[in-house]
């Protein structure tokens, strides 16, 4: 057991990363002294893994807690660390929100309040839970009270624990800038990609951002790197259906649409085909926007108009099986002009309603 009377009242939060105040505050936690990599802190519950784990994420050092009195943990917090940054969460929650770009004070306190512990560990969880779910997609959405959280899984969505509304412009920020998206424009659509580790794999986050009513609303693109991709015959396909979807995909040359609302299985049943007729007799070359997985022995072209890497250009081998896939409802039609005898296409469609999108495509 420590006693704090003895220690300096210099708070060491001043060599610690920004906000990292505000979680001592919460946790009940007092930074004694920094020790070449090694942070010692006073605690009431030095047994309290979980929280002395995320304290070592938050500043990169060891965390070696010490037991303390908690009247002197109480005093010492009220010494080191104002009351002002309740006071500026319950004003956030009051005002109103912002639709434009915000001032130079505003964005770093929303940077800061984004860097914070428990914001941290809030997004991680969420996004690790949503993993373990199977969803394909997390919405977060602002309303007027609230801030709501849903997963999309097998192509419903599906209302989850949310984080409390005072900290939505906190969680937003945290994604934003994970995606390196500009946490201060708030009044345009915004697209970032992710990469990170989540619960012992490796995912792909994409991020897209667009202003309404009440705050920007998030949806999160959940892709599993490396993932083993679905066999077609446990797709739920008719066994009649899918021998003859199998024996379609293995002629020399044709044309293949697939079309279905959001979350159906467009992708996976593509990549599923792809993996069937893979084999190194075969150069296959997809046309992507964006490149959803990585597949092995397959040339993948991801989409850069900005470039003049398009669908309508990206085709060169014309002896190739080939597919496209947009996010756009309607890439340029020229790439499938230009599909000729000896080749194979797959082209994905973005529906309104299934039959209605085929003269589309």
């Amino acid at each position: 057991m420590i006693s704090l009377k003895d220690v300096s009242n210099t708070p060491l939060a001043i060599e610690l990363p920004p906000g990292i105040g505000d979680f001592f505050k919460l946790a009940r936690i007092v930074p004694v002294k920094i020790d070449g990599r090694e942070l010692l802190v006073a605690t009431t519950d030095p047994f309290d893994l979980s929280r002395l784990h995320a304290l070592e994420l938050a500043v990169g050092l060891t965390v070696r807690p010490v037991l303390a009195r908690e009247k002197e943990i109480a005093a010492r917090i009220d010494a080191l660390y104002s009351s002002a940054y309740a006071a500026e969460v319950n004003q956030d929650a009051a005002a109103p929100q912002l639709d434009g770009i915000g001032d130079d004070e505003d964005v770093a306190h929303l940077r800061d309040m984004a860097s914070e512990v428990p914001v941290i560990r809030m997004v991680n969880q969420m996004l690790v839970r949503a993993l373990e779910s199977r969803a394909s997609d997390v919405h977060i959405e602002p309303f007027e009270n609230q801030l709501k959280v849903r997963y999309r899984i097998d192509g419903i969505l599906h209302e989850v624990e949310s984080p409390p509304r005072q900290l939505k412009g906190a969680v937003i920020s945290r994604l934003k800038i994970l995606a390196q998206l500009n946490i201060a424009e708030r009044r345009l659509p915004q697209d970032g990609r992710i990469k990170t580790r989540l619960a012992g794999k490796d995912v792909d986050l994409r991020i897209a951002t667009v202003p309404t009513l009440y705050g920007e609303s998030v949806v999160i693109r959940l892709l599993e790197r490396g993932q083993i991709f679905t066999e077609l015959d446990t797709l739920g396909f008719p066994p009649t259906l899918l021998a003859k979807f199998d024996e379609m995909i293995k002629r020399p040359h044709g044309m293949i649409l697939v079309t279905g609302p959001t979350g159906s299985g467009k992708t996976t049943t593509l990549y599923g085909a792809l993996q069937k007729i893979n084999d190194p007799g075969k150069k296959i070359i997809t046309i992507e926007d964006p490149v959803e997985y990585q597949l092995s022995g397959v040339n993948q072209i991801y989409v850069k108009p900005q470039i003049g890497l398009t669908f309508a250009n990206g085709l060169r081998t014309p002896t190739s099986s080939w597919w496209a896939r947009s996010a756009t409802p309607r890439p340029p039609r020229s790439p499938y002009r230009r599909h000729s005898p000896g080749t194979w296409c797959f082209r994905l469609c973005i529906p309104t309603t299934p039959p209605a999108r085929f003269p589309a495509c």
